[in-house]
């Protein structure tokens, strides 16, 4: 039985999680990991007084449940393992990440797979899916790995982004890929508006989309895949804006 955490108390503001990850949780029992504090505010609490423990990590498997929102860093740091969130979280889900996978059934805050505050890489390897809708600056400075996100994004998605995919399935609000180096956007809903400093390119049918519709399909992601299929429209960034990544848009919308 994977480690299943239960949220049996209510989480208040500037709750953290960093540190509670599958890879980190791999060697230490149920009854250790009930004794590991957390930051709760000004306090520390220890998690058992917060959560039930049950089950081990000992295959890198990890369940959170409940409603995290007002929880942030939830996956932040993870290495390797699977992580999957059943209930919304807050700010910084996924910061620093470098390895594994991170689901969220729910909404994720700001900053998804984005550094550790006064740090400037963000996620570094592994991938991230949500299956609602996610704040501003998803993407923030990431360097490499995925973000899907079933639902809609709030503006500068793919912020100063210099590789990697992310993938949207409802609307893209505006200044996405500002400052982007290098990466991928695709937006398969709605976009707020295409940001000045891109510019149409050409209209192809990328190779890359049969295997990324596999692998979404795998995870259930709840994304329409007909818009996998067929020809995008290719957007190319400004390198005077330091914008040279790409947005790619079904060219059926």
């Amino acid at each position: 039985m994977p480690l299943t955490l239960t949220l049996v108390q209510d989480i208040y503001p500037s709750n953290q999680l960093r540190g509670v990850t599958p890879n980190r949780l791999a060697t230490v029992s149920a009854q250790e990991i009930a004794k590991l504090e957390l930051s709760c505010g000004a306090d520390r609490l220890e998690l058992g007084e917060l959560f039930e423990v049950a089950g081990d990590a000992a295959d890198q498997q990890l369940r959170l449940v409940g409603d995290f929102s007002h929880c942030d860093f939830v996956g932040a740091e993870m290495t390797s393992g699977q992580m999957t969130v059943e209930g919304s979280v807050g700010n910084h889900a996924g910061a620093a990440m470098q390895g594994g996978e991170l689901t969220i059934l729910g909404d994720a805050a700001d900053f998804v797979g984005g550094p550790n505050p006064g740090e400037t890489r963000g996620l570094q390897g592994g991938s991230i899916s949500i299956h609602g809708n996610a704040g501003r600056e998803l993407g923030v400075r990431m360097r490499r790995g995925m973000i899907a996100v079933a639902g809609s994004v709030g503006e500068l998605c793919g912020y100063r982004m210099l590789a990697g995919n992310i993938i949207v399935g409802g609307k893209l609000s505006r200044r996405a890929g500002m400052r982007m180096k290098r990466g991928t956007i695709i937006a398969l809903g709605e976009i707020d508006s295409l940001p000045e400093y891109f510019a149409y390119d050409c209209q192809f049918r990328p190779p890359m989309m049969p295997l990324l519709k596999r692998e979404l399909a795998l995870r259930k992601l709840p994304l329409p895949a007909e818009r996998f299929e067929g020809e995008f429209r290719l957007y190319s960034g400004s390198a005077v804006e330091m914008a040279r990544g790409e947005i790619l848009l079904p060219a059926t919308l």
